[in-house]
């Protein structure tokens, strides 16, 4: 895999297609995608859990699969 290949990002909630950038800033076995552009749209792949407290969505732990689109 290289910069820019198109992969499918699976969760148990949904997917997208995404192109990814490789780095060893994130460890092996995470994947880390920019959840601030709309066009993304990263937050299909989250749960709907929120906090009992707070209301706020937990977006940052969700187990997915990568696979070349």
């Amino acid at each position: 895999m290289r910069d820019g290949t198109e992969v499918v990002v699976s969760s148990r909630r949904g997917r997208i297609q995404v192109g990814v950038q490789l780095t060893d800033e994130v460890l092996p076995g995470q994947v880390f995608p920019a959840f601030h552009f709309p066009d993304a749209a990263v937050n299909e792949l989250t749960s709907g859990w929120t906090d009992d407290v707070t209301s706020c969505p937990e977006y940052k732990v969700t187990a997915v699969s990568v696979q070349p689109a």
